[in-house]
């Protein structure tokens, strides 16, 4: 293989998105690289919008060798990645990777999801392939809470862009109903 050129990905500028930030009724963003944008442009996002942001943290978890290679990677600053949204999205590998112990119950979620929780996102949602989703939220007036979402039994093809497909569902939903269990 060839050396990776890690400087041939330019990040998007905070001003590239602001525009559309002021009428949107929510903000998905999935980043495809990694490098799509730096924290600081993230967190502007969050600061200026006036809708919820949603984030699939995927590929936020991952690194690339110097052949260009992807391998999972625990960032420095993958609590301030994790806070600077509304809800926020990880499959069960990925999370695991940041919080370094098995996500197999409710009571491990809840442990993870607590602290991004009391930062003040809304909802934490770890998807768990074919066994469904844990997620977490904050009630009003009441502590965090927990459940795990059974999977609908479908024909499994390909896992490519689960996750963007989880989340637009979940977007398309939570406009219609206001709810984000359902």
């Amino acid at each position: 293989g060839t050396q990776y050129d890690e400087g041939t990905e330019v990040p998007i500028k905070f001003p590239q998105v602001k525009q559309f930030l002021s009428d949107s009724d929510f903000v998905l963003v999935s980043p495809m690289t990694g490098f799509d944008l730096n924290l600081k442009t993230m967190r502007h996002i969050k600061e200026l919008a006036k809708c919820p942001i949603y984030l699939d943290y995927h590929i936020l978890a991952l690194d690339r060798d110097p052949l260009g290679n992807r391998f999972l990677r625990r960032r420095n600053n993958w609590f301030m990645w994790c806070t600077a949204c509304d809800h926020l999205q990880l499959n069960k590998f990925e999370a695991e990777s940041l919080c370094l112990f098995p996500i197999d119950s409710e009571e491990a979620m809840l442990h993870f999801a607590r602290p991004i929780l009391e930062a003040g996102v809304k909802s934490v949602a770890v998807t768990l392939g074919e066994n469904g989703v844990f997620v977490c939220w904050k009630e009003q007036k009441v502590d965090i809470q927990v459940k795990k979402i059974e999977p609908i039994p479908i024909q499994f093809a390909d896992a490519t862009g689960a996750g963007d497909v989880f989340a637009t569902g979940f977007i398309v939903n939570f406009i219609k109903t206001g709810d984000f269990l359902d």
